[in-house]
């Protein structure tokens, strides 16, 4: 029920309207709340102003110009100050990307040279957020010949981030177009490796080695083929790079190509001229290198450009072992139909069915046995795959063989079962289960 409801304050009887007591007690507390609002945002606000000014760092922070001027003029010492982290006003500037506040602290003489929390200077901060407008305002300011903490130049690192302009500069004061970081990798590299063709061809335009090898004997082009960049391939091709040069295991780019399986800079080296089947030092082809990391597309266009299917190694092993050993059954399949021969045996008179046992790659055993693989057959050591499997406690792989009709109580050229290569090792698994199956 709604009655005239009275407030009052000293002795005074206020009127508030025709509503209820309740309501006026909500409407009360409404007021209370906003007013308290009110007061946190002031407090909130007095704090912060208090807190930044004449506070550079934070000033610098907010971008705030006309206040870093003012700090500036009343206390210049704050110019090169630094925070709890260890960063100076330019350095907290370089982080922003604040490009105004940059230019009006290095008039005001900060340190260009001054490193952070993480050991870089504000010019290494731009350069890898690839601000090269940025870089090229700190750059007068800096040590062209700086070496970060990460053993990057300012040369690699203009180079790894594709700042082309900058390379120029650098370039401009003298420093080597082809200095090499600890490990022998030049600025040319690292564009490659990135795949930046205008940092690239400022390089090349400006003399650099295109066959100069880092500290593992590999070139630019390498470095393109490994990282998959055809464009930075096609570029040092066009610039007269060797498409079959050697690493120090001599490996050609198409071995890394291969490896890392991109296709498009596979082909782009094959129609250049790479030999599709050279040998590296440990006479594997780039063939052995997609079956080695399951790259069954680089494999089907290696074979459609005439790669040698049964081509091995130094130790006798067709591309098709290694993707044995390393369970890639898909590719297993396709090399078995393209005509493989499944018992080829290595110069160690191991199988595949023998390598496959011993890395436990039951997927691949079963394949294998499905294409009537042997599983009595004998290395050098007079071991079957029951044996090899035994070895490594692989059960589950002996398992099949003995579905296969695998003999377990076959004898090494030591006269040893798997029973007692099993027991020899302490794997009970495998012993539980071969005693199971009479095993001697």
């Amino acid at each position: 029920m709604k009655a005239m409801a009275c407030f009052n304050y000293s002795g005074v009887c206020w009127r508030v309207g025709n509503i209820s007591v309740g309501e006026f007690k909500m409407r009360i507390r409404s007021v209370s709340f906003l007013l308290i609002t009110i007061a946190i945002i002031g407090l909130i606000w007095f704090l912060t102003s208090h807190q930044t000014k004449g506070n550079l760092i934070a000033q610098t922070r907010n971008g705030d110009l006309k206040s870093i001027k003012e700090t500036i003029e009343s206390s210049p010492q704050q110019v090169n100050s630094r925070n709890d982290a260890g960063d100076s006003p330019l350095l907290v500037a370089a982080r922003a990307g604040r490009t105004d506040v940059i230019e009006l602290l290095l008039a005001k003489n900060a340190d260009a040279q001054a490193t952070g929390s993480d050991g870089r200077t504000p010019l290494e901060i731009v350069m890898d957020a690839g601000q090269e407008d940025n870089a090229l305002t700190l750059l007068p300011k800096s040590n062209p010949n700086h070496v970060g903490k990460d053993d990057l130049s300012l040369l690699h690192r203009a180079a790894k981030n594709g700042l082309s302009e900058v390379i120029g500069k650098l370039l401009d004061q003298g420093v080597s177009v082809d200095l090499p970081d600890g490990k022998g990798v030049t600025p040319l590299m690292l564009t490659a490796e990135s795949g930046n063709v205008p940092a690239a061809k400022t390089l090349l335009d400006r003399k650099a080695n295109i066959e100069a090898k880092d500290e593992e004997g590999m070139t630019a082009l390498h470095h393109a083929a490994a990282s998959g960049q055809p464009d930075l391939a096609a570029l040092l091709i066009e610039r007269h790079a060797l498409v079959n040069s050697e690493d120090k295991i001599k490996a050609t780019p198409l071995h890394y190509a291969a490896k890392t399986g991109h296709d498009d800079v596979i082909n782009l080296l094959i129609s250049k001229g790479a030999d599709v089947n050279r040998h590296d030092g440990f006479g594997t082809t780039p063939l052995h290198r997609a079956a080695n990391e399951g790259r069954l597309s680089s494999i089907d266009l290696l074979l459609s450009r005439k790669a040698e299917l049964k081509a091995t190694d130094n130790d006798g092993m067709p591309a098709m072992m290694l993707a044995g050993q390393n369970g890639y059954a898909e590719i297993v399949d396709y090399f078995l139909e393209k005509g493989m021969d499944v018992n080829l045996r290595d110069n160690f008179g191991t199988t595949t069915l023998h390598r496959a046992a011993y890395a436990g790659k039951t997927d691949i055993v079963k394949l294998l046995l499905q294409h009537h693989a042997n599983v009595q057959a004998k290395d050098k050591e007079g071991e079957t795959p029951a044996h090899k499997a035994a070895q490594r406690d692989f059960a589950s792989v002996i398992e099949l063989l003995a579905q296969a009709g695998a003999d377990l109580n076959m004898k090494d050229n030591q006269g040893r079962t798997p029973l007692n290569i099993a027991e020899i090792g302490n794997l009970q698994k495998t012993v539980a289960y071969l005693k199971s199956k009479g095993g001697k």
